[in-house]
């Protein structure tokens, strides 16, 4: 059994960011597979507003996210283990969940911004590849995924353990976004 202070997450801890990270990927293919052209180019605007992300773009969006985001976490954990991990991320386990919670909006910088022009079962494909990615990588026995840290732009400092947590909320808040724009595409009365 992982000691706390190695920094490698418990079974049980493993277990819920994978059950996380599958049950986000499912809810995001249960919206997004076979969905007609229309649907992909619908956003949540009421008037169709241009500057809206699309559902293509929205899945752009967490392709850009997750690819990324995993390079940086990846490169994280290349680093030496961060000494204060736990002062740093202490109680923030419970701060990822809540990122799925539309408060405010937020604005996603420029390198997250979608630019449109791949077809999206392509997107579908590519997103749900680096999904299993990120699977695959948060399933690697042995690792001190808490004692290796990143700063997180809202957060501040996170564990590599917390960052998987914030892949699956960060998930959930786009699949909600999604299901606002296929519901926004239904006839209003």
């Amino acid at each position: 059994m992982p000691n706390q202070d190695s920094g490698v997450p418990s079974p049980a801890e493993l277990a819920a960011a994978v059950v996380g990270l599958e049950r986000s990927r499912d809810a995001v293919l249960a919206c997004c597979n076979g969905l007609s052209d229309d649907a992909w180019a619908r956003n949540d605007s009421p008037n169709d507003d241009a500057g809206r992300w699309t559902v293509a773009g929205i899945l752009e969006h967490m392709l850009l996210f997750e690819t990324r985001y995993m390079a940086g976490l990846e490169e994280s954990l290349r680093q030496p283990p961060n000494p204060e991990w736990a002062a740093q991320t202490a109680n923030k386990d419970a701060a990822m969940a809540q990122a799925a919670v539309v408060r405010t909006p937020l604005v996603a910088g420029a390198t997250m911004q979608p630019r449109g022009g791949i077809a999206p079962a392509e997107l579908l494909a590519q997103w749900t590849g680096a999904r299993a990615a990120t699977i695959a990588m948060a399933v690697r026995p042995g690792q001190a995924l808490k004692s290796h840290t990143h700063p997180h732009r809202i957060l501040g400092t996170i564990n590599a353990y917390q960052g998987l947590l914030f892949i699956a909320a960060h998930t959930d808040r786009h699949r909600l976004q999604i299901e606002r724009c296929l519901a926004a595409s239904t006839p209003r009365s």
